[in-house]
């Protein structure tokens, strides 16, 4: 009789620690699912709107753009928008606002968005047109100019 409550026993703790394993690997599924940045990217049309619409708030991240630090206030007022963007400054000259990107650090992948260079920064090849259409580019850095140091970005890694 001990010897059947001990193997029930194991099974059930198997069954419990099996369920545990199975409901965290699927809430993880799906908290990586639902929240990833958009697979297809926005339009250029869509982000030179959204460039003037915010025009002042992408002027206030040119302004500080020296700093490594992005003021909250700022931050905020990009929150509003959907997608939230991810923002990265990276001293001296560069900002990049992500609106959709895919793949991951080491592998291949894309991202579009807009970006500030300064004036002294050579960050990408300048786009003759749109970036909508992108499937034939070689891997690189594409821009299109939407006003004076500000880009419509699309960089794609190796395939």
């Amino acid at each position: 009789m001990l010897g059947r409550r001990s193997t029930w026993t194991r099974v059930i703790v198997f069954a419990v620690s099996t369920t545990v394993v199975v409901l965290c690997v699927l809430v993880a599924t799906f908290l990586l699912v639902t929240h990833q940045r958009p697979i297809v990217p926005p339009s250029d049309q869509s982000l030179i709107s959204l460039f003037h619409e915010y025009h002042k708030d992408f002027k206030e991240l040119e302004r500080i753009h020296s700093d490594s630090q992005v003021p909250q206030e700022v931050l905020e007022s990009f929150g509003k928008l959907s997608p939230i963007p991810r923002i990265a400054v990276t001293p001296p000259g560069l900002i990049r606002i992500i609106f959709s990107e895919t793949g991951v650090a080491i592998g291949p992948g894309w991202a579009k968005g807009i970006e500030y260079e300064s004036h002294n920064f050579d960050g990408g090849t300048i786009a003759d047109n749109s970036l909508d259409k992108v499937g034939g580019l070689a891997p690189g850095v594409y821009l299109r100019p939407i006003e004076q140091d500000w880009y419509i970005f699309y960089q794609k890694d190796d395939d």
